[in-house]
């Protein structure tokens, strides 16, 4: 046999082209695929036993056929045009008309038999690799982790059920999971700790639910469940029960017991949501409810939560900017000296006025931010303009900043300490940090090695809220603390006066002198003054204010820094971006928080990106990254079950990946942490929270000349 191009006619030598297609079917019958011999007029002089395998039928009764009427009615066209095409073409997808409808791929070549210019038509048959993509898309579709589906998998679960109903029924469930605990078992245990309480959530997940229920691992420590059920509602409140109680047990990690709560949202359908995407939005509210009301419980979707949750969004959009645009101050409140009835110092706290949602309460904005990764770089920020302020004044009163846990155990806050008393010159023993009970009991090694190194810097320290717990002597106990602020909650007028009696004894045996908070009126001043405490903070002594309204009691105080202008920066970085034509640059975000994430999407669709895609988590990123090219992938650090750092390392070891610019975002401003994403090749490292100016500024050096690793930290 021989491929000739040319188109040639057949000769009148029928026995020299039987001979040849005699040898090609002793030839053919040993190829998997399926091959046919086709006449200039389309008609099948020769087929193989693996073509009749595909039909069905013996590959002799296909002799004298057409080719086309190997194809169903609606492909018959595209064999029509392949074997009439003078050069041949390359292969297309059809579907065999056999009793299987089995999808192949056919190509059409000339070939020259006894002299004659006749056609070869080859079939593959596409089973085989259907077969891999589906196995390729359904490990896609599962976490590694647990073994749960994943928000792909949820995806594809709508993509297929649409609004749902067409698996459950009339009536199911939606309920969203969020693990209370969880990030104080990754910082203070590690991260394989934190895997394996993942690992065994999803058992307890399981073995709690039916096989009629899905079970989904979003990302991180968030988990949803599509419940499945004929009856009364009550069923799903029933299911949110039993998981609250499952997920309370304790377990083990090195012989070392720990716990871990759950916050529970539902949504019912068809009444509270039609579609997936609506209950999982109200799912959500309710989850934030949940939390929001002492966590470790559910509650039930309720309509009035819509404007609760896209409030809590805008709050947590506009946290991410708040810094660089100047909208956060301090707000200082008094202490009273119970002694000498004089001022004996201030409590630093923060006061935020967003352009967008006008002024929004410390207690609203604060846990927010805790649980976006924000407070961190807050917290930082609170330090440094703390000792700026202290320090201009003529009187050298003390100052009192509080530290939040993710500070303690995600950031470095004996270093901002250090730097922002180095920078500032305040004495250090006019700064007190005060640090919640809580965070002190359930720290661990490194809360504690954290707390001597502030001790080394000549630094007071302050234990705050105590009582609001188990009030713990251990607490109190080894000299580490100067000062103890009691818990609001003796400031009302039901504390039980031998539980404050018991307290204040304990702290006097310590020498520690005790400030009572959140005090409102005289006569709960006169009544905890007369029990023995030594300040009072609150209301009754003054609402906290920016330092001008104390300037009669500091001396001369230092203007505070002027807002950034923020209104056009988006259009000032459009500009700076556009002639790195932006609307060709395809771009990954990938960050666990939704709320973070659609913004930055809408941040970068401003600064002219037409191509930006958004993955929850660094697996969802890797699924993406193999499916579609892109250029910049813009990642958080702190995910689970893959983070930054190690989605980055996956993509520097691809070398058809390698060359893509990736820039960290975090909330970690640890020069360790910098180091260590300078070491994994990271080509940007921008600290949370950031001005949109201060990304697109990133991203212009980035994309103009890849910085080198020195730099990109």
């Amino acid at each position: 046999m021989r491929v000739d191009d040319p188109m040639m006619e057949c000769d009148d030598q029928p026995g020299r082209i039987d001979a040849e297609l005699l040898r090609i079917r002793s030839l053919s019958d040993a190829i998997v695929d399926g091959v046919a011999i086709v006449s200039p007029d389309g008609l099948i002089l020769e087929a193989n036993a693996s073509l009749g395998g595909l039909l069905g039928c013996d590959p002799r009764a296909l002799v004298g056929s057409r080719a086309e009427e190997l194809a169903t009615d609606a492909h018959r066209g595209i064999v029509l045009r392949a074997i009439c095409a003078p050069e041949g073409t390359a292969p297309v997808e059809i579907v065999l008309a056999g009793p299987d409808a089995i999808g192949v791929e056919i190509q059409h070549r000339r070939v020259v038999l006894g002299g004659a210019s006749l056609g070869l038509l080859n079939i593959h048959d596409l089973r085989a690799r259907s077969s891999a993509v589906e196995r390729v898309g359904r490990h896609a579709r599962y976490d590694p982790l647990t073994g749960l589906r994943n928000r792909l998998g949820l995806d594809h679960v709508v993509d297929v059920e649409h609004t749902g109903a067409g698996r459950y029924g009339a009536e199911f469930a939606v309920l969203c999971l969020d693990l209370d605990g969880f990030k104080a078992i990754n910082d203070n245990h590690g991260h394989a700790a934190g895997d394996e309480a993942l690992r065994v959530v999803a058992r307890r997940l399981k073995d709690a639910t039916r096989e009629s229920d899905l079970v989904f691992r979003l990302g991180g420590d968030e988990f949803v469940i599509l419940q499945a059920f004929t009856g009364h509602p009550s069923q799903s409140v029933r299911l949110a029960e039993r998981l609250v109680a499952a997920i309370g047990l304790p377990f083990f990690v090195a012989d070392a017991p720990l716990h871990l709560g759950v916050s529970i949202g539902i949504a019912h359908h068809p009444h509270q949501g039609r579609s997936i995407a609506d209950l999982l939005r109200n799912a959500d509210a309710a989850l934030y409810k949940a939390k929001r009301e002492g966590k470790n419980t559910f509650r039930v979707f309720d309509p009035s939560l819509d404007d609760a949750v896209e409030r809590r969004r805008a709050i947590e959009a506009d946290l991410l900017f708040a810094i660089d645009r100047g909208e956060l101050e301090l707000a200082y409140e008094p202490q009273i000296d119970v002694a000498t009835g004089s001022v004996s110092g201030f409590d630093v706290g923060l006061s935020w006025h967003s352009a967008r949602l006008g002024p929004i309460a410390p207690a609203v904005f604060v846990p927010i931010a805790e649980q976006a990764g924000l407070m961190t770089s807050i917290g930082d920020w609170l330090i440094h303009e703390a000792c700026r302020q202290a320090a201009s004044w003529t009187r050298p009163l003390g100052i009192a900043v509080p530290v939040c846990p993710s500070q303690l155990t995600g950031g470095d806050v004996a270093l901002s300490v250090s730097q922002a008393l180095a920078l500032t010159g305040l004495d250090p023993t006019r700064l007190r940090v005060d640090v919640g009970e809580a965070a002190v009991l359930a720290g661990g090694r490194s809360v504690t090695e954290t707390l001597m190194r502030l001790r080394a810097l000549k630094v007071r320290l302050g234990l705050e809220n105590f009582g609001a717990g188990t009030a713990s002597i251990a607490a109190l106990d080894g000299g580490t603390f100067g000062n103890v602020k009691l818990a609001g909650l003796f400031a009302r007028p039901e504390a039980p006066a031998s539980r404050l009696a018991a307290i204040l004894a304990a702290c006097r045996a310590f020498a520690l002198p005790v400030t009572a908070t959140s005090v409102d009126c005289p006569e709960m001043r006169d009544r905890l003054a007369a029990a023995g405490v030594d300040g009072i903070l609150g209301p009754v002594v003054s609402p906290a204010r920016a330092i001008a309204s104390f300037a009669p009691l500091v001396g001369a105080v230092r203007p505070a820094p002027t807002p950034a202008a923020g209104g056009a920066e988006a259009g000032s970085a459009a500009d700076r971006l556009r002639p790195f034509r932006p609307e060709r640059l395809p771009v990954l975000v990938v960050d666990d928080s939704e709320i973070i994430g659609a913004t930055l999407v809408s941040l970068l669709g401003a600064f002219g990106f037409s191509d930006v895609r958004y993955a929850g988590d660094g697996e969802e990123a890797w699924t993406l990254l193999r499916r579609h090219r892109f250029e910049l992938v813009i990642s958080d650090w702190t995910m689970t079950p893959v983070n930054g750092i190690e989605l980055l390392a996956r993509i520097r070891a691809d070398a058809a990946l390698a060359p893509i610019r990736f820039l960290m975002l975090t909330a970690n401003a640890r020069s360790a942490a910098r180091l260590a994403a300078r070491d994994a090749g990271v080509d940007g490292f921008l600290v949370k929270p950031f001005r949109p100016d201060a990304l697109a500024a990133k991203i212009v050096a980035m994309l103009a000349a890849p910085p080198s690793l020195d730099e990109a930290c």
